[in-house]
């Protein structure tokens, strides 16, 4: 079982008046992705896609986000009726999604503390 006392960085020692320094870190992230398109007649194009990603940058119980997206396009200059000297690609696309980030930095769920030295002796800072 871990204890929150033991300390194997240079930090937790408080050896001398230098600055001597080390941290540990861990980053893991996981994820699957899927995603399918669609195409009819060469004029009209549908997407979707579908990704569930995990960080360890976030609580363990919201370790995982899902993420979607969907579109649609139609190729206007495809159509008969269209037809024009000036133009000679039109298209109308919509789509919409969300996406995620975990750039925040590690453990910024729970309480964090930085070891001192305040006079060759230990102290803790918030």
């Amino acid at each position: 079982m871990f204890s929150y006392w033991e300390n194997h960085e240079l930090n937790g020692a408080i050896i001398d008046a230098a600055s001597a320094d080390s941290y540990a870190t861990d980053y893991n992230t996981e994820g699957y992705f899927f995603r399918g398109l669609y195409d009819y007649d060469g004029k009209y194009f549908f997407s979707g896609s579908y990704r569930r990603d995990a960080s360890s940058r976030f609580h363990p119980d919201h370790w995982w986000g899902n993420f979607y997206s969907i579109g649609a396009a139609y190729l206007i200059s495809r159509e008969d009726w269209f037809k024009t000297n000036w133009v000679d690609l039109l298209k109308i696309k919509f789509s919409i999604g969300q996406q995620g980030n975990d750039n925040i930095g590690n453990f910024r769920y729970i309480d964090t503390y930085t070891i001192k030295n305040n006079n060759d002796e230990l102290s803790l800072a918030f």
